[in-house]
């Protein structure tokens, strides 16, 4: 019996070494050490021998058993490490070709436009001043000669946080913040977010604003002028004729306007 055991050790072997993947592996599997496989028959022999002779053989089946499956496991690892590779290789990346370049995003048109109005003044001669979107009503409206009873003091119109405090409305405490520490000349743009208690399908209740202010002698306002026409001209793309016109607000003092 050992003789039919070695026999088919040596054709398990073969099997296992002319298995050409995973599948065929498999089916070797099944043929030795399935239910009917040569492996498992050889077990019934075990009723016709001696009773002293049935532990060894026994013994050498299990152990065969045990040999086999290291075999297979080897295999089937190699057969795995192949897959793998060929996978990759399937999929491999050519670091020759050209990449994908990604595309930058851009800025939000409103910032866009803002840039260029900043750009348009600051190439004018003015420096940009920014200060705080929650204001005192001394600067929001007192300093701007905002009297008490004006609309836009109105709890309709304005964001009031607590106290005196409010949302700013305009810019324009920027501009008396700005003259409270600096001496004229003057010459600033202030941007910035304001707000109004003011929200439907048109109307948003943040918007983005910028106020201006010159305080300067007559010849450098007129020197601006001059240069403003340029300035329309190379970031317009267009020529305009300017002047200069006063106007007076309801609630503030006399200012100069360019046409």
């Amino acid at each position: 019996m050992n003789d039919s055991l070695e026999q088919i050790k040596n054709e398990f072997v073969e099997a296992v070494e002319a298995a050409k993947d995973s599948a065929s592996l498999q089916q070797v599997r099944v043929n030795f050490m399935g239910k009917k496989g040569k492996l498992t028959e050889s077990l019934k022999a075990i009723g016709t021998m001696e009773p002293s002779k049935r532990p060894a053989f026994g013994d050498r089946v299990n152990k065969l058993r045990v040999e086999f499956e290291d075999l297979i496991n080897e295999k089937q690892g190699l057969f795995q490490i192949l897959e793998e590779q060929a996978e990759i290789q399937k999929n491999t990346i050519d670091t020759t070709l050209p990449g994908y370049s990604l595309s930058r995003g851009t800025y939000h048109p409103l910032t866009q436009v803002e840039k260029q109005i900043l750009q348009v003044f600051q190439s004018l001669g003015f420096s940009i001043e920014e200060g705080p979107d929650i204001e005192t009503d001394y600067y929001n409206f007192e300093a701007l000669n905002f009297p008490p009873n004006h609309p836009a003091q109105d709890m309709q119109d304005t964001f009031f946080v607590s106290g005196n405090r409010v949302l700013r409305t305009h810019t324009s405490p920027v501009q008396i913040r700005t003259m409270e520490k600096v001496k004229p000349p003057v010459q600033i743009i202030v941007p910035g977010r304001v707000y109004r208690h003011d929200s439907d399908m048109t109307h948003s209740p943040g918007i983005s604003s910028d106020r201006r202010i010159m305080c300067r002698s007559k010849r450098d306002i007129r020197r601006s002028q001059r240069n403003s026409g340029n300035a329309r001209e190379k970031y317009f793309r267009r020529q305009s004729q300017n002047k200069i016109s006063s106007e007076l607000f309801l609630s503030l003092n006399p200012a100069l306007k360019w046409m």
